[in-house]
C-alpha cells in the first residue's frame, strides 16, 4: 500500500488501483502547496471527525465535482456535511469493505480541548494494519495493539510530546507515522520528529516522518 501525506492529517492511501484519501483538513489547503482539484483521483473519502484541520468543507467540494468519491464519516461528520448537501454514509462502528479496502471503526473520545463542543472521534483499522486513531490516544485503541502501522499526531494545541510517545508505547506499532503537525514550520517538524525517532528506535519501532508535501511511502 502507498501512502502520501498532503500535510498535517491529509493522507491518500493507494491499493489495488483504488484510492481513499482522510481528512482533508483547512491546514492541508492553507497555504495553496495542496491544491483540492489536482489531487489524483479519488474513490473513497473519509473523515475520522467534526473538525476545521480534519473537515474542510471548499476542498471537499472541489473534490466531490472533481471525482464524485464516495464519503465516509460519523453521524456528526454526515450532520456537518448535510448542510452542504453533500451525501455521506454513515459509519460509527464494526466493520464494512469499500472496495480494496477494509475499514474496521471505532468510535473513540476526542483529546481533552478548550471547548464547549467536543466531537467524536471515528478511528479506523484499514486492512486490518493500518491504524488511523484520529484524535484520540483513548485506551479502547488498545485492541489494535501491534497493528503494522501506526497514524500518530506528534503536534497539536491539546498534545504534550512526553503524552504522544506513552501512547505510541502503549500501541506497541510496528512503526508510527507521523501526522497532525501543519501547524508548525518544516524546520521544527523535523526536529520534533527527529526526537521521536531516536526514542522509538531504542524500542525496536520504525519512524516515518514525513514534511515535504506529497512525500509518499509504501507499506
Amino acid at each position: 500500500m502507498k501512502i502520501t501525506k498532503y500535510l498535517h492529517s491529509c493522507l491518500l492511501l493507494e491499493h489495488e488501483n483504488e484510492r481513499l484519501l482522510f481528512d482533508p483538513g483547512s491546514f492541508s489547503f492553507a497555504n495553496g502547496e495542496v491544491n483540492a482539484a489536482e489531487l489524483p483521483d479519488i474513490d473513497y473519502l473519509v473523515i475520522t471527525h467534526d473538525h476545521p484541520d480534519h473537515l474542510y468543507g471548499p476542498a471537499i467540494r472541489t473534490i466531490i465535482a472533481s471525482h464524485q468519491p464516495e464519503i465516509i464519516g460519523n453521524q456528526e461528520v454526515a450532520d456537518r456535511l448535510q448542510r452542504d448537501a453533500i451525501e455521506v454514509t454513515v459509519f460509527d462502528e464494526g466493520k464494512r469493505q469499500f472496495g480494496a479496502f477494509q475499514l474496521e471503526a471505532l468510535p473513540v473520545a476526542h483529546q481533552p480541548i478548550l471547548s464547549e463542543k467536543v466531537p467524536t472521534v471515528t478511528a479506523f483499522l484499514i486492512n486490518g494494519t493500518i491504524l488511523n486513531p484520529g484524535d484520540s490516544f483513548s485506551d479502547d485503541l488498545l485492541r489494535f495493539k501491534g497493528c503494522e502501522l501506526l497514524f500518530c499526531p506528534i503536534m497539536a494545541p491539546f498534545l504534550k510530546e512526553v503524552e504522544a510517545f506513552e501512547f505510541m508505547k502503549r500501541m506497541e506499532p510496528k512503526a508510527v507515522f507521523a501526522v497532525h503537525d501543519g501547524y508548525a514550520k518544516p524546520y521544527f517538524v523535523e526536529a520534533r520528529q527527529k526526537n521521536y525517532r531516536a526514542y522509538l528506535e531504542e524500542l525496536g519501532i520504525g519512524f516515518h516522518g514525513l514534511v515535504e508535501m506529497g512525500e509518499s511511502i509504501t507499506i
